[in-house]
């Protein structure tokens, strides 16, 4: 066992540090978010202390300014994600009396400008691939994967998901599958395809070890209790061994499955339903993957003024 870092600044910023902390696990936001905001604070005091600062009263909005330009992320939204953070321990301390300021967290910006990312999906060689590995009689991955990648592929179900069903979410008369989401705390009823209920038969009567842990998916090793989400990861990987795109994990799963219904002629509200989202303001970046629909909306060049030239001019 070892201390977090946190617990070896100084005794001036630790102990209101400890407790700024202490108030976020009291409103029962998730551990990882309470990690981020530990991790932040204790960038921001660490350099505090490199400054020489011996107390919080002695920031000022210039101190504040020079932090935010040496503290370097990989990304805006990543410097975002940290700022914001800390911005919010500011304001903990404005309100506490520990600044002679309590406006301060002003001087730190809380904003980046928007990244959105291009969906990756399988490609069509990838899932014929996996239809092939997925079925009975393949034995070139194990059941438990099968039965993680059928839930990926034919309902989306995150990975963070997958391994928290319990025996009890799954209805087998009614053939439906119901479950809180763990990211959003959204609670989602899925009817199960026959091909993911077959799945996961198989390996919960042929290949899950004896254990009275409630969970489906377990490890086959002692003590045979839960699995992390990177388990879900492994399967696509055992499944594809030689596939290879970056930032494209388990998840892609779960985009091309949104991705197949919006190509069957499936509505917004119909996918937002079955991914479990609360809108449809997600299904948006779907759109790009649908070639053959989109080619039945084109922009008039003429409308917006732009010129053919050279070889397009004919």
């Amino acid at each position: 066992y070892q201390l977090r870092s946190l617990y070896y600044l100084p005794d001036w910023c630790k102990e209101p540090s400890i407790r700024f902390v202490q108030q976020k696990e009291k409103q029962k936001m998730a551990p990882s978010t309470i990690d981020m905001y530990r991790s932040s604070i204790t960038r921001f005091c660490s350099f505090l202390c490199s400054k020489g600062v011996t107390s919080f009263t002695q920031i000022d909005h210039e101190l504040i300014k020079e932090f935010n330009w040496s503290d370097t992320h990989s990304t805006p939204a990543g410097k975002n994600a940290y700022n914001s953070r800390i911005r919010h321990f500011l304001e903990y301390l404005g309100d506490n009396g520990l600044l002679e300021n309590k406006y301060l967290y002003l001087a730190l910006p809380g904003i980046s400008a928007p990244d959105e990312k291009p969906v990756i999906i399988l490609t069509e060689e990838e899932m014929e691939e996996l239809r092939s590995i997925l079925s009975p009689s393949d034995p070139t991955v194990k059941l438990r994967d099968k039965a993680i990648l059928n839930l990926g592929l034919y309902l989306g179900i995150r990975a963070s998901d997958i391994v928290e069903l319990e025996f009890e979410n799954i209805n087998w008369e009614k053939e439906t599958l119901r479950f809180v989401q763990k990211k959003t705390q959204y609670g989602l009823e899925l009817p199960i395809p026959v091909i993911v209920s077959n799945a996961i038969y198989r390996y919960i009567t042929y290949e899950r070890p004896v254990s009275s842990c409630a969970k489906i998916f377990i490890k086959h090793k002692a003590p045979y209790d839960s699995l992390a989400r990177n388990a879900c990861t492994k399967a696509l990987d055992h499944a594809l061994p030689n596939r290879e795109v970056e930032g494209s994990g388990f998840h892609v799963t779960r985009k091309t499955f949104g991705t197949n219904m919006l190509r069957t002629g499936s509505s917004a509200q119909t996918i937002a339903e079955g991914l479990g989202h609360r809108n449809t303001s997600n299904i948006k970046k779907y759109t790009s993957k649908d070639e053959k629909t989109m080619r039945l909306c084109p922009l008039s060049m003429t409308e917006y003024e732009i010129e053919f030239k050279g070889e397009f001019q004919s």
